[in-house]
């Protein structure tokens, strides 16, 4: 059940209510289309610190947890839900004070070593997305720079909320969904090139694939 709510000016009223709804369903994806506020930093820390589905963290609630990095950190640790963090480079960097280059020059330790540290799964995008639980990781082969436009990473999160809450391993389905955005995106391109795919080609052909998929 998709249930949009805006919280750059919500009261506590509607955080308690969108807590309420995060414990009815399977996964809750929190931050694509948002922006930094102090009802979204409230809400994000409530959903942390309180039992239910896996969270997946994109965009600007991974940004609010960076206005006080450490705090932001601490978080994650003690988080008692499973949190899957899509970050690219620059909102890692943001979140761990660690320079673009040099998270770009070591991306799978760097990774590792973060979602290992935080008890989430991390989503490193950029090329060769790194997914990683700190235990066992991926190193993603699709993709292009057919993705490198805004609104890319929101279909991402959708997909990944979306397997999630279908029941998939959360590490399994994080893998799953990186690899089939980026597919999508270059068989679009083959048609279009990468300079013609806009994020609003991306689900319709993501859903082309997973029909296929399970025909065969």
């Amino acid at each position: 059940v998709y249930r949009p709510l805006s919280l750059n000016s919500a009261s506590l009223s509607d955080i308690e209510s969108a807590l309420e709804l995060s414990h009815k369903h399977t996964a809750i994806l929190v931050g694509s289309g948002s922006s930094v506020s102090e009802g979204l930093f409230t809400f994000v820390e409530r959903l942390l610190l309180t039992e239910g589905g896996p969270a997946v963290l994109d965009a600007d609630a991974i940004n609010v947890l960076s206005k006080d990095p450490r705090k932001g950190r601490e978080l994650l640790a003690r988080a008692k839900r499973q949190v899957i963090l899509t970050p690219h480079p620059l909102e890692l960097s943001r979140l761990t004070g660690i320079q673009v280059d040099r998270i770009q020059s070591d991306r799978l330790a760097l990774a590792v070593s973060f979602a290992s540290e935080h008890n989430c799964i991390l989503v490193l995008k950029g090329a060769a997305t790194v997914v990683t639980n700190g235990k066992e990781a991926y190193i993603n082969s699709s993709g292009s720079s057919a993705l490198a436009k805004a609104g890319s990473g929101d279909v991402l999160a959708g997909l990944l909320a979306s397997l999630v809450a279908s029941g998939s391993d959360p590490l399994s389905a994080s893998a799953l969904s990186v690899y089939l955005h980026g597919l999508a995106a270059d068989t679009l391109a083959k048609e279009l090139s990468t300079f013609g795919v806009i994020p609003s080609d991306l689900p319709r052909e993501i859903a082309r694939l997973i029909a296929k998929a399970v025909t065969v």
